[in-house]
């Protein structure tokens, strides 16, 4: 990170910070890593306890949430503590390779999660004859296997074994892996090109494009509700109330998305201008560019919570 083409290692920057900052941080950091773990857990109680969702949505929304549980568990601690003391060095490139795969595992695994998400809602609420036929017990074990095989793959195989590095100057990665006192997710051109289109361009599209049905759909179930209410059966009722619902969770969704696309976009774009630019990119941005990424998991189940009184979550 911030590395100058040179014969030495002396422009790999690590940040040395004071004893009074390396508090605020830690203080900081673990304010928002408590917030994740508590906020997620909750979240999972009540998606499983008192949310009438049917099984696929609550299957891959705990999914999401899981995940996010294990960022504010796993990597959230690790970048406060690596950042503030360096762990190459005292933990080891093997450890680094490790954590870094998880990262990618986790962020990956969120986008497919919330790309599933988004198609559940669009068949529930677009094609409901076809729900039963898209989203059963059979395709969320072949989607949930299929996905973390391909994923753990990747990232296990790819970033331990160096793959990663096809492409990247020897000493480059000589003076970040071997010389650098951080543990830095050191990549190629080739695998930060196909890992933002696997993690962000390809899933952003897929989910742009069923949210628009989605909201269209949802003008004119709309529609349907206020006709609706001049019908005073049961029958009319029990419809009205299953739309409502419906169109809550989709907004629901659309506002995760939404709210993940905005949190690691900047990092995708940070990324891949360090990475084309041989890591002459500022440290600093790199790292808020991270966290900024690390901090969707913290505002996800803030907006389930804030959501609650106006989608299904915490009906009974």
């Amino acid at each position: 990170m911030n590395y100058n083409s040179s014969n030495s290692c002396e422009e790999v920057t690590f940040v040395e910070h004071g004893h009074v900052t390396k508090w605020i941080v830690l203080s900081i950091g673990g304010v928002f890593v408590v917030f994740t773990i508590i906020f997620n857990l909750i979240v999972i109680v009540k998606i499983n306890r008192k949310c009438k969702l049917k099984s696929f949505t609550k299957y891959f929304l705990t999914s999401l949430a899981s995940v996010d549980l294990c960022v504010g568990v796993t990597l959230m601690p690790f970048n406060i503590i690596n950042e503030l003391y360096g762990l190459r060095k005292t933990a080891g490139l093997l450890f680094c390779d490790f954590v870094n795969s998880l990262d990618y595992t986790l962020c990956t695994a969120s986008v497919i999660f919330l790309t599933t998400l988004t198609f559940d809602r669009y068949i529930a609420l677009c094609k409901p004859f076809k729900y039963h036929k898209f989203c059963n017990k059979k395709t969320i074990v072949i989607i949930t296997v299929s996905s973390w095989m391909s994923v753990l793959t990747i990232s296990f195989v790819t970033i331990p074994t160096g793959l990663v590095y096809y492409g990247v100057p020897e000493d480059v990665i000589y003076c970040i892996t071997k010389e650098g006192k951080s543990c830095t997710f050191l990549m190629s051109k080739y695998f930060a090109i196909i890992s933002s289109t696997i993690s962000l361009l390809m899933p952003g599209i897929i989910i742009t494009c069923l949210n628009v049905k989605l909201s269209r759909n949802v003008r004119r179930q709309n529609n349907i509700r206020v006709q609706l209410t001049f019908h005073r059966s049961t029958r009319a009722f029990i419809n009205r109330r299953n739309v409502s619902q419906g169109i809550h969770v989709a907004k629901t969704i659309a506002v995760l998305t939404g709210a993940f696309i905005c949190c690691w976009m900047p990092f995708f774009i940070v990324l891949n201008v360090s990475v084309f630019s041989e890591y002459r990119l500022s440290y600093g941005i790199y790292v808020i560019a991270n966290w900024l990424g690390y901090l969707n998991s913290t505002i996800n189940p803030l907006l389930y919570l804030l959501l609650e009184g106006r989608s299904c979550i915490g009906r009974h």
